[in-house]
């Protein structure tokens, strides 16, 4: 179950704000059960500027809370509040980003999360610059990379389906009771 769950919030942490991103951006075409994602509120910086800035406030932040002192860390919030009064930030990016900065505490290590919110950054440029073409593209790259990509130790990130191996993927999906008498 925590397999799978882990896998869903991969997933999640890497497209659900490009995903979001490009259905926003073409909300013309959006069916109408899907408006409520839509941006009702007026704002002055534009989306993508306003995504990439709170990834790199989301870093700057687990940086800081290394080192700062609780007083202060609970101030941090106020940031938040404030960017969202000025109009620099839509609420709707706070929330967006606010879970991805959580999931991203899900992931097994943590050079997995950044390097998922490597991916998630670059999905986000590319659908700025081709919109549907550049998440299609994106998206294909990254399947590209964790298959051609070995990794320091084992046989490949999504070994054994590539390069196939039978016998050991049926040791994965299917779990085999200890004999009583072999342990």
């Amino acid at each position: 179950y925590l397999r799978i769950v882990r896998l869903v919030v991969l997933f999640l942490t890497v497209f659900i704000t490009p995903l979001w991103y490009l259905l926003v951006k073409n909300g013309d075409v959006l069916p109408g059960e899907l408006e409520f994602l839509l941006i009702e509120d007026e704002y002055f910086v534009p989306l993508i500027v306003q995504l990439l800035l709170v990834e790199f406030i989301v870093d700057i932040l687990k940086l800081a809370s290394l080192n700062t002192p609780d007083a202060l860390s609970n101030s941090f919030s106020m940031l938040g509040d404030f960017a969202v009064q000025a109009r620099w930030l839509v609420p709707e990016v706070l929330v967006y980003m606010a879970f991805v900065a959580v999931a991203g505490y899900a992931q097994h290590s943590y050079e997995m999360g950044y390097a998922c919110k490597l991916v998630r950054m670059i999905l986000l440029v590319l659908i700025w610059l081709w919109d549907g073409w550049g998440f299609a593209a994106g998206v294909v790259g990254t399947v590209v990379l964790i298959v051609s990509t070995k990794p320091v130790v084992g046989k490949g990130y999504l070994y054994p389906l590539i390069p196939f191996n039978g016998k050991r993927l049926m040791r994965i999906l299917r779990r085999r009771l200890i004999d009583k008498d072999n342990t």
